[in-house]
């Protein structure tokens, strides 16, 4: 398997460093891992191999053999779902449980590169995909805007949602 990063999240990295507690950090890193574990079990068990994995600032992507419909679904799942084995042992590890609850409602939002967006992506018409993710990058937008404003989380909720937005714009052609 060839291991692809992106230069820019060596930067992302260093820079969040500065802002967010080290304990933290780590926590995240680990609930990454298990999601990404997930897709990987995944994709082998339907009796794949993965070639590539791209780590990058909006997160990892798996290149694989070519899945049947069931199978992607089935993989692209498995991450998410995956992520929830660490909230059954919160007592003992509250700090990677919640992150990796956090990892699993992130990435189980309707916007394309995310989990939830790629299997909405794959049941639904690319068209009908495009006018619900308008319609929910808006209202994600408006909550994000709420919570920099009202809730004193400063520019992040709004940049964060910027970044998915403008992410999600590079739908593929086609399916795969």
């Amino acid at each position: 398997m060839k291991i692809f990063v992106n230069p820019y999240f060596y930067i992302y990295i260093t820079v969040l460093l500065f802002f967010v507690p080290l304990p933290w950090m780590v926590a995240w890193a680990i609930s990454v891992i298990i999601h990404e574990f997930g897709h990987f079990l995944a994709v082998n068990i339907c009796g794949q191999k993965v070639h590539t994995l791209k780590i990058g600032i909006a997160g990892a992507e798996m290149g694989c053999d070519d899945l049947s419909f069931m199978q992607k679904i089935f993989c692209i799942l498995s991450g998410p779902f995956f992520g929830l084995i660490p909230v059954l042992f919160q007592r003992f590890i509250p700090r990677i449980s919640f992150c990796c609850w956090l990892l699993t409602i992130y990435n189980l939002l309707p916007i394309y590169p995310l989990d939830g967006g790629k299997v909405l992506y794959i049941i639904l018409n690319k068209n009908l995909y495009k006018i619900l993710q308008i319609i929910f990058c808006c209202i994600m937008m408006g909550i994000s805007i709420y919570a920099a404003v009202f809730m004193g989380l400063g520019i992040l909720p709004v940049a964060i949602t910027l970044g998915l937005w403008m992410k999600s714009r590079n739908i593929p052609c086609k399916q795969h």
